[in-house]
């Protein structure tokens, strides 16, 4: 609370708080200018304080010039100064991560809060803050609590990703950390300065509780599960560097303030890489999930406008299909005809040779037809034996040489010694007048002229019609 400092009994520095708290915690660096004298002299330091505990204890001392000690403060900052940006870097990502993913929440909730905790203690811990305040009191207390809460908040993380009794045991230690705070808050309340006294134990414990939690998530991860795997390097990290800084708080084998436990941060990025990638097998999964229930979709669609049989448009499509080509037609002015045509003798080919031979006949037969049409001239299976083929742009008589051609074509197909004929009818758009309902009837005459006309032929509709 108090420093003075003499040169041979003359005073060269003088630093009074007004308020002195009652407890007299705090600490902050002290930058003395010594004049330059060319014989030897006594330097004297004079320390007040309301913690009889602390009083007198010098974190670090050192001569040199001004630029010197500057220097040396932000180098006890290093480690700091590394880890800080990243640990900012890594909350803001599991922000994104919690928003975005529904699934594993409780794991994003509880990364969160340790690297907001360790955030707010990597801040309080920072010794070029002081250039640019000089509250030291609160910032010590960020410092101690946010100390206190570390191993809490990383040992609810282990908590939220183990199963069974180790989860439970982790969920003792968890109270046990709480516990340790309570009573050295309660003790920090009555001026018997707990947090500092039982800061032992809270490194003892990081000690005692670090083997079972590597030995659990070492298990975890052989059985495993990727969580478990990731979380060992952090584990391993944090507890080791944290032993090691709660060593130096009493021994001070390292220079200034430095510590290393903000180092284990980087095992916490191993982690966060590890939820990434799980995060991206997922989206994997999910998009084969989507590619796959698009497939069926298609298939299902397929199945409802395609005859499965022969791979041939449906009933289904008919309609709509002939009803588009007629609009079109109308709309430019262009000629339309549809041709029908079923199997000759087709019930005497199944009772005869079996049905799995009249399935493949009809198989054939379509692949014979669709060898002699182009991709534009839509094939429909009307069902049984029963075809259409739509014709855009095609007058009565073109449409029947193509049916003339595609007859010869079905002649092709045989069952044995059994050749396959089928007999086709042939009619034409009559243009703004006519209706679907009529093409429909004049084709299906058409057809039924060629049956009564000995089949295997082609007969158009009549030319009165």
């Amino acid at each position: 609370e108090s420093v003075h400092v003499f040169l041979d009994e003359q005073p060269v520095y003088t630093y009074d708080k007004e308020a002195p708290t009652p407890s007299g915690s705090g600490r902050s660096w002290h930058l003395v200018h010594l004049p330059q004298l060319g014989h030897p002299y006594a330097l004297t330091l004079e320390l007040a304080s309301n913690d009889p505990k602390n009083l007198g204890i010098l974190r670090s001392f050192s001569l040199g010039t001004e630029q010197q000690e500057t220097e040396q403060i932000f180098l006890s900052d290093t480690s700091l100064i590394l880890t800080l940006p990243v640990a900012v870097c890594m909350f803001l990502i599991t922000v994104l991560f919690c928003r975005r993913e529904h699934e594993g929440r409780a794991i994003y909730r509880a990364l969160l809060a340790f690297l907001g905790d360790f955030i707010l203690w990597s801040t309080a811990a920072l010794n070029t803050k002081y250039f640019l305040t000089d509250a030291f009191v609160p910032w010590w207390y960020v410092l101690i609590f946010s100390a206190y809460f570390l191993p809490i908040t990383a040992y609810a993380l282990v908590y939220v990703v183990l199963r069974g009794r180790p989860r439970r045991v982790v969920g003792w230690f968890i109270w046990a950390f709480c516990l340790l705070f309570l009573a050295a808050l309660f003790m920090e309340i009555f001026g018997l300065y707990g947090l500092m006294l039982f800061f032992p134990l809270y490194f003892g414990f990081m000690a005692l509780f670090g083997p079972f939690l590597f030995w659990w998530t070492f298990r975890g991860a052989r059985q495993g599960d990727a969580y478990c795997r990731a979380l060992l390097v952090p584990i391993v990290m944090f507890t080791v560097l944290g032993v090691a800084d709660g060593f130096n708080t009493y021994w001070h084998f390292l220079p200034g303030d430095t510590y290393l436990s903000p180092f284990g941060i980087y095992g916490i990025a191993v982690f966060l890489l590890a939820i990434l990638r799980r995060m991206i097998r997922h989206e994997e999964e999910l998009g084969a999930e989507e590619e796959q229930l698009r497939s069926e979709i298609v298939t299902a669609r397929d199945r409802e406008t395609h005859d499965p049989l022969t791979h041939a448009l449906s009933r289904a499509a008919f309609r709509p299909l002939l009803e588009r080509y007629l609009v079109s037609a109308e709309q430019k002015r262009l000629a339309f005809s549809l041709i029908m045509f079923d199997v000759d003798h087709f019930k005497q080919v199944n009772d005869t040779y079996g049905h799995e031979a009249g399935d493949s006949v009809l198989v054939r037969l379509t692949q014979a037809v669709r060898a002699n049409l182009a991709a534009r001239y839509p094939l429909l299976r009307w069902g049984g034996e029963e075809f259409f083929v739509f014709c855009p742009e095609m007058t009565l008589a073109e449409a029947a040489a193509l049916a003339e051609i595609l007859r010869r074509a079905a002649r092709s197909v045989r069952v044995e010694e059994h050749v396959v004929t089928a007999s086709f009818g042939v009619a034409s758009n009559h243009g703004a007048s006519d209706t679907a309902d009529a093409l429909c009837a004049r084709v299906d005459a058409a057809l039924y002229a060629a049956k009564q006309g000995g089949r295997d032929r082609v007969v158009c509709e009549a030319q009165d019609a």
